[in-house]
C-alpha cells in the first residue's frame, strides 16, 4: 500500500505519512513513524479528523482540492505538504519549464547557423522561433525571482500556442486523421501548462507566508 509522506516547507523531514489506497478506506495514519490512529473512509476524510498527539501536538487531516485531491495536512497548525509537492518544489518545475521551453525554442529557431547559414539568412520563422525562446527564458528568470506576473504571462503564451497547435492541426489533417503523434504533442503541452499554473499557485502560497 503506498504511503503520502509529508513534510515542513522548510525541511523534507518526515513528519506524517498516510497509507493511500484508491477506496480511500481504513488509512492508517502515522506521525514520526508512530501509528496514531486510523481514517476509516472517504466520507470521514471529508468531514475532517483530528488526532491528538501524546507530545501535546495535535494533527488535522481533511480533505484536499485541486486535481489530485491529496488530503491537506497540519500539525499545530502549520501546513505539512506531501514530498515533492510543496510550493518550492511546485515553483521550481514551473521555472524548470520555461527555462526548457525557451531553450529549445531558441536552439530551433538558431539551428540553420549550425548548418552555414548566416544570420542575415535566417528565415521569419526561425526569427520568431528564437525570439519567443528568449522570451520563456526571460520569463522563466523572472519567475525564478518570484514574479507572478512572469508566470501568468507564461501561462497565456502556453495556452495561446496550444490552441494555434490545435487549430493548425485540424485545418490541416488529413482524411484518415491525426497523427499519433500530434497527440502525444497535444498532451506534453498540457501538461507544461498545468505545470506553470500549479507555479502560480504555489508563488501565491509562498507570497502568503511572506
Amino acid at each position: 500500500m503506498p504511503s503520502l509522506r509529508y513534510h515542513r516547507m522548510e525541511d523534507e523531514t518526515i513528519l506524517v505519512e498516510i497509507d493511500w489506497n484508491a477506496r480511500w478506506s481504513n488509512m492508517e495514519v502515522r506521525v514520526r513513524g508512530q501509528s496514531v490512529g486510523v481514517i476509516a473512509n472517504r466520507d470521514e476524510l471529508a468531514s475532517g479528523r483530528s488526532f491528538p498527539l501524546s507530545s501535546g501536538e495535535e494533527l488535522q487531516i481533511r480533505k484536499g482540492g485541486g486535481l489530485q485531491g491529496l488530503p491537506r495536512v497540519s500539525l499545530n497548525g502549520v501546513d505539512l505538504y506531501p514530498l515533492h509537492h510543496d510550493p518550492k518544489s511546485r515553483l521550481y518545475r514551473a521555472t524548470m519549464v520555461l527555462f526548457v521551453v525557451g531553450g529549445l525554442l531558441l536552439f530551433l529557431g538558431l539551428r540553420p547557423l549550425l548548418h552555414g547559414v548566416k544570420p542575415q539568412q535566417l528565415e521569419r520563422d526561425n526569427l520568431i522561433q528564437a525570439g519567443a525562446g528568449l522570451v520563456y527564458l526571460c520569463l522563466g528568470g523572472l519567475a525564478k525571482l518570484r514574479s507572478i506576473t512572469a508566470l501568468v504571462i507564461a501561462l497565456v503564451l502556453l495556452i495561446l500556442s496550444t490552441f494555434w497547435g490545435i487549430y493548425g492541426v485540424v485545418i490541416r489533417a488529413p482524411e484518415d486523421g491525426i497523427p499519433l503523434l500530434y497527440i502525444l504533442g497535444f498532451i506534453i503541452q498540457l501538461g507544461l501548462v498545468m505545470g506553470v499554473y500549479q507555479g502560480i499557485g504555489a508563488l501565491r502560497a509562498l507570497n502568503r507566508k511572506g
